[in-house]
């Protein structure tokens, strides 16, 4: 994989590298691809479930929407980057955190305050169910 790594940015096209970050189960080199200046780079180390929750968690920080989708769809997503992309000025990235099948409290309690209706009104249901 070091080759590959090395290689990356001069012999392999985008699409390669791609097809490549999609199979990866290492995480040492998932950080550093989390890292690269391509988005579409970064949006498939946010859809790979071998990505760490710390990488998860700078990667959900970004202004790319796409990559901040993904994050939000990873299973490994840390409860502090969920409570980051609940408050996100982007209804889509908000509404993706809420069909989440399981949130904790803390974020089910942020998406309360939320200013789109349907947002609000799923997590206040989840609430009273789990009376908080």
């Amino acid at each position: 994989m070091k080759i590959i790594v090395e290689l990356e940015t001069d012999k392999l096209t985008k699409d390669a590298l791609i097809q490549i970050i999609r199979q990866m189960d290492d995480e040492k080199y998932l950080t550093e691809f989390a890292k690269h200046y391509d988005s579409m780079v970064r949006l498939e180390v946010a859809s790979n479930p071998n990505t760490s929750p710390t990488d998860l968690d700078n990667l959900s920080k970004e202004d790319n929407f796409m990559v901040k989708w993904s994050v939000a769809a990873n299973r490994k997503t840390p409860e502090s980057a969920l409570l980051r992309l609940a408050s996100d000025k982007d209804f889509l990235i908000r509404e993706r955190i809420s069909e989440r099948a399981s949130l904790s409290d803390k974020v089910i309690l942020v998406l309360t305050q939320d200013t789109a209706d349907k947002i609000r009104e799923s997590a206040l249901k989840e609430a009273k169910r789990r009376n908080l």
